[in-house]
């Protein structure tokens, strides 16, 4: 089975939910700022989402779901 959510998007998103810019979350993680957008990017793709709002949204509820 193959995992929805990465550890690393995980990770960036968030950190991203703390209200962090793309540059904070790199220096954070030691990763470039293109490294980060995309990670972003392809949650946005995959879990068809918009904005950052929302993928951290996206993100909770699959956390929750996966608890249950």
């Amino acid at each position: 089975m193959r995992t929805l959510v990465s550890p690393r998007q995980t990770d960036i998103l968030m950190l991203a939910a703390a209200d962090r810019s793309d540059k904070e979350i790199a220096a954070a993680l030691g990763i470039s700022r293109r490294t980060v957008r995309t990670h972003l990017e392809r949650f946005y793709r995959t879990h068809s989402v918009h904005s950052r709002a929302a993928a951290v949204a996206r993100l909770l509820i699959l956390q929750r779901d996966t608890y249950r």
